[in-house]
């Protein structure tokens, strides 16, 4: 077996509102207990807050 040293860089992806805007994690709000756990979010640029089951922004890693 052979191990090549793949080149990655590390992105933020966000997930996005309808509007087109970012939708940022809001730190101090109380997190949902479901099943999975849902996060409140809030619009970069209408302000429209929804709960995300996962956390945006998030780190990635993509191929160079």
């Amino acid at each position: 077996m052979k191990f090549e040293d793949v080149p990655v860089r590390p992105v933020m992806r966000y997930t996005l509102c309808e509007c087109g805007g970012r939708l940022v994690q809001v730190e101090s709000a109380p997190v949902l207990l479901s099943f999975p756990a849902q996060y409140l979010h809030q619009c970069a640029l209408c302000g429209r807050q929804q709960s995300l089951r996962g956390v945006s922004p998030a780190l990635v890693y993509e191929v160079a």
